[in-house]
């Protein structure tokens, strides 16, 4: 059904999901490479980034011995993407060393390298407890930011953390309002990808896609006015 994307109406980023870690040997996945030589092979393609979750300890001890070669892996890796007009973009991962957009903000400043950015994920941000400051991460991490995940969800009620199957739903479904996101993301000048994050919906997915278009489609009408 992959080829039917475009039928339904999504437009294909390229992009590769990869985990750093350095507690493994090796820290990255040879895929990464791979993924950057078939870039650099077909230099009229498409460019696309590497989004890349970041481990360097056990939570909660900081190891900043640790923190320092995942600074270093992660320059090696955009330096090789940056060779082939891709970049890096960091996907907050909970449970990994930089969970959420306000930690890797700190790792991103404390890095300084023009070509790691920084996605901002909406199921994760909710499972870390900022629905109500979400507004505000976005203000924060604006200059970063080169990717944003959606889709449908509850608001986690204050001090419960929700499961999967409630924060990541088809887009429209859910009691969490996705729309002041959107409008957010307009009135920073957002011009990047916004992706629809689909993990562990059951449905088939040519029923939640076609949903979460339409979803989609209704809210930019809204944008439009």
């Amino acid at each position: 059904w992959v080829k039917d994307f475009a039928a339904l109406g999504y437009r294909q980023v390229p992009n590769l999901y990869a985990n750093l870690n350095v507690l493994k040997d090796p820290p990255y996945p040879p895929q990464i490479e791979q993924r950057l030589e078939q870039a650099r092979a077909n230099p009229d393609a498409p460019k696309g980034f590497i989004w890349l979750t970041v481990s360097w300890q056990t939570r909660p001890t900081e190891d900043p011995e640790s923190k320092a070669k995942a600074m270093t892996l992660v320059r090696e890796i955009a330096n090789k993407a940056a060779a082939v007009g891709w970049h890096v973009s960091i996907y907050p991962h909970t449970g990994d060393s930089l969970g959420t957009a306000r930690e890797t903000l700190k790792f991103l400043n404390e890095l300084n390298h023009p070509n790691v950015k920084l996605t901002l994920n909406l199921a994760h941000e909710l499972r870390n407890g900022h629905a109500d400051d979400l507004l505000a991460v976005v203000d924060e991490v604006k200059d970063f930011l080169s990717v944003v995940t959606i889709n449908g969800a509850d608001r986690p009620e204050k001090g419960k953390i929700f499961g999967w199957d409630r924060l990541i739903q088809p887009l429209g479904r859910g009691d969490f309002d996705v729309f002041p996101l959107l409008q957010k993301l307009q009135a920073i000048g957002y011009t990047g990808p916004i992706g629809l994050q689909c993990f562990g919906i059951k449905e088939p997915p040519e029923q939640h896609l076609a949903e979460s278009l339409k979803a989609w489609r209704a809210y930019c009408e809204r944008l439009s006015k």
